[in-house]
């Protein structure tokens, strides 16, 4: 049985991850933005929000399920649709949010937890401004369509380099 072992903290309290995490790699901080919204692009902004902090996260138990539960435990009437976002440590709103809604998005933000101790999530509610849940994360390998002239099958023999 896998027991939950983070602590929601108020924004006041003071919390050294570094300090605290010292020696455990996969333990880590969330520094949670919620209530707010997202301004759209151009400038992306993230406004009217709080900040909790939610300390002794492990990243191998660490599930967006997870997440749900966090939010659930806010004290706040939750919609059924929220949209999570986190902030590649060191990036900015134009070109580090990244989508957090499955379990390849958690691959994406695991990698970052071992130099990265406090990851910054962003909350939408109902509905998201931003297009990252819609951005196709893995390129698509280009496909080239070649009009072909039919083969008779008994020509095989007379072109064995023909493509079918």
């Amino acid at each position: 049985m896998n027991l939950l072992m983070w602590n929601i903290l108020l924004l006041d309290k003071l919390f050294n991850a570094k300090v605290a995490y010292d020696g455990h790699l996969t333990l880590f901080t969330i520094k949670l933005y919620h209530r707010g919204e997202f301004t759209k692009f151009l400038d992306v902004q993230y406004i009217d929000g709080s900040v909790n902090y939610v300390d002794m996260v492990n990243i191998e138990t660490f599930s967006v399920h997870e997440l749900d539960i966090i939010m659930k435990g806010s004290r706040y009437g939750v919609p059924p649709v929220i949209y999570y976002h986190f902030l590649v440590p060191g990036g900015d709103f134009h070109f580090s949010l990244k989508p957090l809604g499955n379990d390849d998005d958690l691959r994406t933000f695991s990698q970052y937890v071992r130099d990265h101790k406090i990851m910054r999530v962003y909350t939408e509610h109902g509905e998201t401004k931003l297009l990252t849940y819609f951005m196709n994360p893995k390129p698509v390998r280009k496909v080239n369509i070649v009009q072909m002239d039919e083969i008779d099958e008994n020509d095989d023999n007379k072109n064995p380099t023909a493509e079918v």
